[in-house]
């Protein structure tokens, strides 16, 4: 297993410290979880709620809230970063073994103190992990507590087949229980019917009157929270409001930065060649396994294909008048329009960063060189080409324009600044169709450009392109830890 240095030193802290705590569930995927492929959920006992989180704040690790609907007082959600592979460790951390449909999580098991008493200590991980009994119990409980009629009735042919994720966790749970014990912990918790429990527990398969049976006897058992009217509409709120209206939120619950009234933006600027997009888009994937994040473009590039612009390239080639009159006065209004839509994505993403989001702007605009480098283009590119001293008039309309959205839009300040750094050499061998002159003057640019309210870092952008992100997620991390 890939040793991740974050996760030893933080479950090394917590045996260290006394704090009593077990990693509860998923126990056959809890090496996956251990490298930052999966969540790890972990129990700890309330009384040793401050230690515990302290220490998770001592090992680089921060609170972040879920999206509301999904979120639940007795969990929380601290996400931590590898500094050494760059990878993100997501802990579920649980003050109750509670389980149900989601939003709600109307049930408790009443074995939470048995489990922490009969943990035992994982050699591979460094943790302690809930027995095979236990997590036996507490699966063919869950399975009965969550298992809606909405799902008996789909099933087919009267049988019931296991998820993959849950016959992996089935297949441990057999191959590691002590059968007698289990007995002993079915007899213990569900009384007289703790037997009949058991039997359905050797079945391979369960059929559908078995869920059913299975799902009238936990309920029996297993103590419910009460009804609650704040529940219901959490649970309204994601069955139908998440899954019908927002899909996306639905099917990943982000989570926001621990200061929920405020995000972060990055943004990403460097010379032609730099790799401004592929490294934002990485970032912005890196974040997004669990962060709220989002990538917004502000270039002039191929990423960029506004309706007008779609329409330019239609009339290209064509020789009539008409053709040639909108292929000549098009450009105006394409560039005109991306300065707006500079002003509007950077408003967009000021709304969204103030609800707690990570906003990732590949490119930034800049108004002190015209022609070039996100800057004002149409005083020195097109109004030039305008011979009519009428027409020119219009042009001189459309520059002024553009130039005063280009004004409002480098107002906004972002927190963290990339300046991805090549030399002029290197920007030539990766974009040999370019002019020497045009490179040398977007270097110079990018030298100039300055962020006083910003963070600014300077990345060797010809370095190993591993070593680079690597480099990128610490800073970033570093800073969000902050806020």
């Amino acid at each position: 297993m890939k040793e991740l240095t974050i996760c030893r030193n933080l479950f090394n802290a917590l045996n260290a410290s006394g704090v009593k705590y077990c990693h509860w569930k998923g126990t056959a995927n809890i090496e996956k979880g251990f490298i930052g492929e999966s969540d790890l959920d972990i129990f700890v006992h309330p009384n040793d709620n401050e230690i515990a989180t302290s220490l998770l704040e001592q090992n680089g690790f921060v609170h972040f809230y879920t999206q509301w609907g999904q979120r639940y007082s007795f969990i929380q959600d601290w996400i931590g970063m590898d500094k050494d592979t760059g990878v993100l460790i997501h802990i579920h951390y649980h003050n109750k073994m509670m389980v149900g449909h989601t939003g709600v999580m109307e049930y408790t098991y009443p074995w939470e103190n048995d489990v922490l008493a009969s943990c035992i200590f994982d050699n591979n991980t460094g943790m302690y992990i809930i027995s095979p009994e236990y997590e036996a119990l507490t699966f063919f409980s869950r399975l009965g507590l969550e298992f809606p009629n909405k799902k008996l009735n789909k099933i087919k042919q009267n049988q019931y087949s296991f998820t993959e994720e849950a016959e992996t966790e089935l297949d441990y749970i057999r191959s590691n229980v002590n059968e007698e014990e289990l007995k002993e912990l079915f007899l213990l918790y569900y009384g007289e019917d703790g037997l009949s429990l058991f039997n359905y527990y050797q079945v391979p398969q369960l059929d559908k009157s078995s869920l059913k049976w299975l799902r009238k006897l936990t309920k029996k058992y297993i103590p419910h929270s009460g009804f609650s009217v704040l529940n219901e509409l959490k649970s309204f709120y994601v069955k139908f409001i998440l899954r019908y209206v927002f899909p996306r939120q639905h099917i990943v619950p982000r989570k926001k930065i621990h200061n929920s009234h405020k995000g972060l933006s990055i943004v990403f600027v460097g010379q032609d060649g730099s790799g401004k997009s592929v490294v934002s888009s990485d970032i912005r994937r890196w974040l997004s396994w669990k962060i709220e994040s989002r990538l917004y473009y502000l270039g002039f590039g191929e990423q960029y294909k506004p309706w007008s612009r779609q329409l330019q390239e239609r009339f290209h080639n064509k020789k009539d008048l008409v053709s040639k009159l909108i292929s000549k006065w098009l450009p105006f209004y394409i560039l005109l329009q991306r300065s707006k839509d500079t002003v509007r994505v950077i408003k967009s993403a000021q709304a969204y960063i103030h609800t707690g989001g990570i906003a990732i702007f590949d490119r930034f605009p800049q108004n002190k060189v015209a022609g070039i480098n996100d800057g004002p283009k149409i005083r020195k590119l097109l109004t030039p080409l305008v011979k009519s001293s009428f027409l020119r008039r219009i042009a001189h309309l459309y520059e002024r324009r553009e130039e005063r959205n280009l004004e409002k839009a480098i107002h906004f300040e972002p927190n963290i600044v990339f300046k991805l750094r090549i030399t002029v050499e290197e920007t030539m061998r990766r974009k040999p169709s370019e002019r020497i002159e045009s490179v040398e003057e977007k270097h110079e640019i990018i030298e100039t450009m300055t962020f006083p309210n910003s963070i600014v870092y300077d990345i060797d952008a010809s370095m190993k392109y591993e070593q680079e992100l690597i480099e990128i997620k610490n800073f970033i991390w570093n800073n969000i830890r902050k806020l």
